[in-house]
């Protein structure tokens, strides 16, 4: 009795049954939501099919059924109607879907040219390295040739001095300066450039790639499933495109 409470709720917002087969088969008519809970929730399964049939072989002349059911026997109807339903929802999420990936990947990947064209950026980095090998002097790293990036990330907490006076990034710039005089202002540019990309959540973008990688691949398979599945015969009044020969 939920469920069919549920039910008549959802169908009260539809078109009489005859036009949402048309529209079904025509995808239209219906909107994203829409088309979502008709695949997830308003489906009948096989045997509960079957029973609706025999019930209906059953009832006497002039009986008619109540609304929830006429819509739940109009959709059974519908040859691969799951099928269709969920490709039909996947065609209509798939720009909003998608489009919020592709700009976070385009955002970092600008973000990684600039870093990688930037010829002021390397030779900050020769002075990091340089300072480093400096404080490291008479240690197994005072001959370094490289360092993790993730030092960085310390240059600003690191003291440069006893007294605390300063960080070690002011000292690697005020080095960086003296070096390349007015070439701090085109690495902050270069720096400001790439912000953009630092307030992307990479996870949240692969989540949602995987979430429409495994939506596609669950129509895929329901599509491989209808191909090799007899086809059903319709009796509704409007042509069916994928029947049709």
């Amino acid at each position: 009795e939920k469920r069919r409470k549920a039910l008549s709720i959802a169908f009260s917002r539809l078109p009489d049954p005859d036009s949402l087969q048309i529209g079904i088969f025509n995808m239209e008519l219906l909107g994203e939501d829409t088309v979502e809970q008709l695949a997830k929730e308003t489906l009948l399964a096989p045997e509960e099919q079957e029973l609706m049939k025999s019930m209906e072989a059953e009832m006497p002349a002039g009986v008619k059924w109540d609304r929830p059911e006429m819509y739940l026997l109009a959709l059974a109807d519908i040859p691969y109607v799951r099928c269709r339903l969920v490709c039909w929802h996947l065609n209509l999420t798939k720009e909003g879907k998608t489009s919020e990936a592709r700009e976070s990947v385009a955002v970092v990947t600008r973000a990684v040219e600039v870093l990688h064209n930037s010829e002021t950026l390397k030779k900050f980095l020769g002075v990091v390295l340089a300072v480093g090998n400096y404080m490291n002097g008479g240690t197994a790293k005072g001959q370094a040739d490289a360092f993790g990036i993730d030092s960085l990330s310390k240059l600003a907490t690191v003291k440069a001095s006893s007294d605390g006076s300063g960080t070690l990034l002011q000292f690697v710039c005020q080095m960086f300066n003296k070096k390349f005089p007015g070439e701090l202002q085109l690495l902050k540019a270069d720096v400001a450039a790439t912000s953009p990309a630092a307030r992307i959540n990479l996870i949240e973008s692969e989540t949602l790639v995987r979430e429409y990688g495994a939506e596609v691949n669950s129509a895929l398979t329901l599509l491989e499933a209808a191909k090799a599945s007899p086809v059903a015969e319709y009796k509704g009044h409007s042509p069916d495109p994928m029947t049709e020969s």
